[in-house]
């Protein structure tokens, strides 16, 4: 963190963006960089906007502060006001989170109601733009690009919520009655994307065993294929890539057979699917990582398809859906007896 910070620095900036710069500091050291940062910021006058979740720690540092809540800005003080006088009930809730070192022990409320519901809506073609923005590394082909609504009006019945589909309660229920349509929401939207990346993988690895059993080293004249260290990463790059399709078909087969049978689909089984399509993925991505690395120069050839294969896969992972670290998390708080908060599974 002070690596990244200096090197921020030694660009002369005007403006300096630090976002959660001392996550998982304990408070000494947290102290001593927010100090060198003020004493810099002091001396070479610069600004910055700094992002946190520890409200008490910018009500030391900051002139002024924005509050968001639910994706939005909504309190805007100096850091004297917003101590003294917050209005809206999540800056009251921020500023009552962190316990008083003396006084009476005090119960922590939070604001009446539910988050807001995440949906997808179903839009005609007249009332979006397609911004031709989709200039990217990989996935080229997609062509995902940005839609701009703007002033349009969505019908509820176009709409789908998560909230619902997180409770198996779709109201196209009472139309699609077949199994597949009993299955979570969230689960079929991230194994679409886990599958085409291990489809993405299962293309390297053929194109990868193709090549080297042609190719020759041109220092010694061997064979690429008789190299036992290209044996073991093929070895290992195959039965990754296996795991992972072996496991997401596994769990499709028991969803389907919930379904059928027309038995609830328990949240503990859920939560393992979502990681299970985490982790699929991470495989896939490792699988041709190796592949890549182990096929020599001729690898980074836009005419060959490793090298797109690689690009498309970490472009895969970067998407939500298949991030892995947030999948674990699903998993994690589910064994552990924990309460959801992420409805996406």
């Amino acid at each position: 963190q002070r690596v990244i910070i200096a090197m921020a620095l030694a660009l002369s900036p005007e403006l300096v963006i630090l976002d959660e710069p001392t996550t998982a500091l304990d408070v000494v050291v947290q102290r001593e960089i927010l100090q060198e940062v003020e004493a810099l910021k002091r001396d070479l006058g610069f600004a910055v906007l700094f992002i946190t979740h520890d409200l008490s720690l910018l009500l030391e540092f900051a002139d002024r502060i924005a509050i968001m809540y639910a994706g939005e800005i909504v309190e805007t003080a100096s850091s004297a006001t917003l101590a003294q006088s917050p209005l809206h009930p999540y800056t009251q809730g921020l500023l009552q989170s962190f316990p008083p070192l003396t006084g009476p022990r005090v119960r922590l409320s939070g604001i009446p109601g539910a988050p807001p519901d995440l949906r997808t809506f179903l839009v005609p073609r007249p009332d979006y733009e397609i911004d031709d923005n989709w200039q990217v590394m990989g996935l080229c082909g997609t062509g995902s690009k940005d839609i701009v609504v703007k002033d349009a009006f969505v019908p509820e019945y176009r709409t789908h919520s998560y909230r619902d589909a997180f409770a198996l309660k779709n109201p196209g229920l009472a139309v699609n009655n077949a199994p597949l349509y009993r299955l979570p929401f969230g689960l079929v939207f991230s194994y679409t994307l886990g599958a085409a990346a291990i489809g993405v993988a299962v293309g390297a690895l053929a194109a990868f065993r193709d090549q080297q059993r042609q190719r020759i080293n041109i220092r010694d004249r061997s064979r690429a294929s008789e190299d036992p260290f290209m044996q073991w990463r093929l070895a290992e790059s195959t039965a990754e890539i296996d795991a992972a399709r072996d496991r997401m078909l596994q769990n499709f087969a028991e969803m389907m057979r919930l379904a059928r049978a027309g038995e609830e689909i328990p949240l503990e089984f859920r939560a393992r699917c979502r990681w299970d399509c985490g982790k699929a993925t991470d495989w896939a991505l490792r699988a041709v990582d190796r592949l890549m690395m182990a096929s020599g120069g001729r690898g980074i050839f836009l005419a060959n398809p490793i090298q797109r294969a690689w690009r498309d896969v970490h472009a895969m992972q970067a998407h939500a859906s298949n991030n892995v670290e947030r999948a674990a998390a699903v998993f994690g708080r589910s064994e552990f007896g924990l309460p959801p908060t992420d409805i996406r599974f």
